[in-house]
């Protein structure tokens, strides 16, 4: 098995794969709540985010913050006028947060 050959259970790239899987579900499930649209619909958003892309960066760190931080950060792209009102609310949530 590939995952024996790893020291650690969690430096296994399956392993690491299935983690930040988890971790982006439950972080588009908090902003399907927050700004009440489909999850779907929150998860196609945070994928075309910035936020998502950083995260998937070792070089910047964000992997190592909480779920809830991430998403209460997302720099989301509108795809529409409604998503445009809705991130409006969102952004000024969170520079009020800062």
């Amino acid at each position: 098995m590939e995952q024996n050959s790893y020291d650690d259970p969690v430096k296994s790239p399956v392993i690491r794969e299935i983690i930040m899987s988890n971790r982006i579900a439950s972080i588009a499930m908090e902003l399907s709540r927050r700004l009440t649209i489909t999850p779907l619909h929150a998860l196609q958003m945070f994928y075309e985010s910035r936020t998502c892309a950083d995260l998937h960066d070792k070089r910047i760190g964000l992997y190592l913050y909480g779920d809830l931080y991430i998403e209460g950060f997302c720099h989301l792209r509108p795809t529409d006028t409604n998503d445009k009102a809705k991130l409006h609310f969102l952004v000024n949530l969170n520079t009020t947060c800062l």
